[in-house]
């Protein structure tokens, strides 16, 4: 069994960009987020993705394909030889928000604003409910 050492022939000249679509059909889009390497474009899956790529720098963005391009995000890469780059892409929360994408998991961004939102239409139902009590 040989080993091989980064620079002698025999080394790989690939690797690997693992990307981690964050939520599922029902927490985020119907239609899963796509993604961009360097100039090529690829489907993506909730879940994990492989991409194998020529070892170097790449470019990685990914987009929600809703009415229109909707929560990107990008960042710049450096597979080495042989390796895998994680990353981790979360779409956004509220549409006009921007995605995250980056080394580690993370929370979406707009979600609170979402969550404000919804808490105060609850708001809005009960004092409506309790109002049409009162006076009815």
């Amino acid at each position: 069994m040989s080993m091989q050492h980064q620079g002698s022939p025999d080394a790989p000249l690939t690797g690997e960009i693992l990307l981690t679509i964050e939520g599922t059909r029902l927490t985020s889009n119907l239609v899963p987020p796509r993604v961009s390497i360097d100039t090529t474009e690829h489907e993506t899956i909730y879940g994990t993705n492989g991409f194998d790529v020529p070892a170097g720098r790449h470019r990685v963005r990914v987009w929600s394909p809703w009415m229109s391009t909707a929560g990107e995000a990008e960042t710049t890469v450096e597979v080495p030889p042989g390796g895998a780059v994680a990353l981790f892409y979360s779409a956004p929360g509220f549409p006009g928000a921007p995605g995250r994408l980056g080394p580690e998991p993370h929370r979406r961004a707009g979600a609170g604003l979402v969550t404000a939102m919804l808490v105060i239409m609850v708001v809005l139902v009960i004092a409506a409910l309790v109002a049409t009590a009162l006076l009815g």
